[in-house]
């Protein structure tokens, strides 16, 4: 079991030019594996254009939308400015699903086109591109720690891109990075509080209020007289909070340098990857609960979790008032700079269409660039960097810069009060997801359906669905409720509880009778079972729904046809759930 601990550093004391040059290497091979990259992707594209006339016409076609997508996009943007909202309006909504909706089946026939491909063919292709990426790792200049984590993290984006459908993007250097050291052989937690290893050295430790201790990490930055590099330590004080388990091996240790928008321009930690013996670890009690998740807003504080347990004890937990106006207020930010941003779009598109003929060809193509769909930080930079050195249009190009200035620094503000607000989200969800492991056996928890809890149902045969209204829209990002079930099964691992992913219409479903209403209940709080008569508190409804079908005691309706069978999530886990609830 593979494990990592987190600990806060102060900035290393002997911090030097050589550490900021290593970390400048290792963006420069990051932006190098980009290039590479697509490189490859360019000559796999020209072997199916060569080997399928279909995918070349599908390729040619996609091309010939790229523009109308983009004047789409202009009209929303523009209809933005215009309305204030972020919704544009039902013609352009169902014009931008056409557009998109045959985007995508084109790609769909590229990428069927593209497995076709015999492996043989793209073996070249392939060989050429793992001599290039060899060639980029030696020329780097990194100490070999750094280049494998550099490329471990590529290769690991690169196929969350592929999945997604989305890009890798290049870097620009901010001052942040990592240092890593991988640990041959492992590295004994006595070894790393003896500073008896030569890559970490933990020593000093005295606790007060905090347990803090000197830290010492091995860099291989150092240069001598004759600029042969050699390893030099970096020394800093950190905050060692918990102790790594004794019977824990040390595999690799990272110093990672963040940006922070405070009195400090940086953050620094230190990660210790550990392997930890495999161990069942069984739960020292017996009992059930089930768990609602979803939002629902009481005055300034969001409800995200509906908990009830076998004994009938119902526990609510809420995202306090503070933390949504953290949010709001970052919200607040993104707005204001998104609102500027497309101001000096439209600005710009005026501009480059009323001086496209006397503007040097270097800026033409910058701004042609940038004036796409969502421009990236490069483009926008780029265009600074074109437009100063072509000496076109000063006034103008001073306005640029005085709207890039006041763009980033609002940027700036909005990454890091929203930083803040998700840092203090997660710490409250850990709490919930630890308390409920710690107190339940088994957590049968609902399978929340998020991308249809997202829209409301289509009117006037639209082709798409509506998006929620403004607030339950902002109040579902808030709340991040993905988040909160991801810490349910990591502190569940911790304790030994079960958890149960139940499927089917908790909320709508009698919990007394098994009646399933057919009406939709979106935004309602309660409801009466036209079945039985109960008055049912809806999320209280769906937590006792899933604590009765994890131990086995779901209802039996006296209307068949109304009704449905509960979908079960994992057979193995309820038959486990159940045995536990017979037992209690």
């Amino acid at each position: 079991m593979i494990r990592t601990y987190k600990y806060s550093l102060k900035a290393p004391e002997n911090f030097a030019e050589d550490c900021e040059n290593e970390l400048r290497r290792m963006n420069d091979l990051w932006n190098r594996l980009i290039e590479i990259d697509r490189q490859r992707e360019r000559s796999f594209k020209d072997l199916c254009r060569s080997t399928s006339a279909e995918y070349a016409a599908a390729q040619d076609e996609i091309e010939a939308l790229r523009e109308p997508i983009d004047n789409l996009y202009d009209a929303i943007r523009a209809e933005r400015i215009a309305t204030r909202s972020k919704e544009p309006s039902d013609e352009l909504r169902v014009r931008k699903d056409e557009l998109l909706g045959r985007r995508k089946a084109l790609w769909e026939i590229c990428k069927a086109i593209q497995k076709a491909i015999p492996k043989e063919s793209q073996a070249p292709i392939n060989e050429v591109y793992k001599t290039n990426v060899k060639l980029a790792r030696q020329q780097s200049g990194c100490f070999w720690g750094n280049y494998n984590a550099v490329i471990e993290s590529f290769e690991t984006a690169k196929s969350k891109a592929i999945k997604d459908g989305g890009r890798l993007h290049f870097k620009s250097f901010d001052g942040s990075g990592r240092f890593v050291n991988q640990i041959q052989g492992g590295m004994t937690v006595t070894e790393l509080l003896a500073g008896s290893h030569s890559q970490a050295q933990l020593t000093n430790l005295v606790t007060t209020n905090k347990t803090k201790g000197r830290f010492a990490f091995t860099a291989f930055t150092g240069k001598d007289d004759a600029g042969k590099r050699f390893r030099r330590q970096l020394f800093s004080e950190i905050n060692y909070h918990r102790p790594i388990p004794a019977d824990g091996v040390i595999k690799a240790v990272e110093v990672v340098k963040v940006p922070h928008d405070g009195k400090q321009k940086y953050k620094w930690h230190a990660c210790f990857t550990v392997a930890l013996p495999e161990v069942d670890i069984e739960h020292p009690k017996r009992n059930i609960a089930g768990v609602n998740l979803g939002w629902r807003q009481f005055g300034g504080r969001l409800r995200v979790a509906v908990v009830v347990d076998d004994a009938g004890k119902k526990i609510e937990y809420f995202i306090p008032a503070e933390l949504v106006s953290k949010f709001e207020a970052a919200e607040t930010i993104q707005k204001a700079a998104d609102d500027a941003r497309n101001e000096m779009l439209s600005w710009l598109r005026t501009f480059y269409q009323d001086n496209r003929d006397e503007a040097p060809q270097e800026w033409r193509e910058s701004i042609q660039g940038l004036l796409r769909n969502r421009p990236s930080v490069d483009a926008v930079n780029h265009l600074m960097t074109i437009w100063r050195g072509c000496g076109f249009a000063q006034e103008e190009s001073r306005r640029y810069a005085a709207w890039l200035k006041s763009d980033a620094a609002l940027r700036r503000s909005y990454t890091g009060c929203r930083r803040n607000a998700v840092k203090w989200r997660e710490e409250i969800y850990r709490h919930i997801a630890k308390e409920l492991a710690e107190r339940y056996a088994v957590l049968a928890v609902t399978d929340t359906p998020l991308s249809t809890m997202s829209r409301t149902k289509a009117k006037d045969d639209l082709a798409v669905d509506n998006a929620l209204p403004e607030s339950a829209r902002r109040n579902r990002v808030i709340a991040a409720i993905y988040s909160l079930k991801e810490w349910i099964s990591k502190q569940a691992a911790k304790t030994g509880s079960t958890v149960e992913t139940i499927t089917g219409k908790m909320t709508a479903t009698c919990h007394k009778c098994g009646y399933v209403t057919e009406k939709r209940l979106r935004g309602s709080q309660y409801a009466t079972c036209k079945s039985c008569g109960s008055e049912l508190e809806l999320d209280e409804n769906a937590a006792i729904n899933c604590r009765n079908h994890a131990s086995g005691a779901v209802p039996i309706s006296d209307k068949p046809e109304k009704t449905g069978r509960f979908q079960r999530a994992k057979m193995a886990e309820n038959d486990t759930a159940r045995k536990i609830g017979d037992n209690a």
